[in-house]
């Protein structure tokens, strides 16, 4: 196992991945809780137990939102009619 001191260009995403590999933490889908890691890593630093990278500011990128919008099906429209 590195020590994120090792990788100094390690993002917080690529290192939440990584502790959710080390610790195999899953969700029911199977997919990481890569969010959920990020959060709790995120509360160990504002208590001073760990230094995190910086953040790194989100482009807004096409291809991340195309990926998004693949993931998450639309709501239907429905009507509403109230009497």
């Amino acid at each position: 196992m590195r020590c994120v001191g090792e990788e100094p260009n390690l993002s917080r995403r690529a290192l939440s991945r990584r502790v959710c590999e080390w610790l195999g933490w899953r969700a029911a889908n199977g997919q990481f809780k890569d969010m959920s890691c990020r959060v709790a890593l995120g509360r160990l630093e504002e208590h001073g137990l760990l230094d995190l990278p910086p953040a790194q500011a989100w482009s807004g990128g096409t291809v991340e939102a195309e990926r998004w919008a693949e993931e998450f099906d639309p709501i239907a429209p429905f009507s509403l009619y109230i009497s």
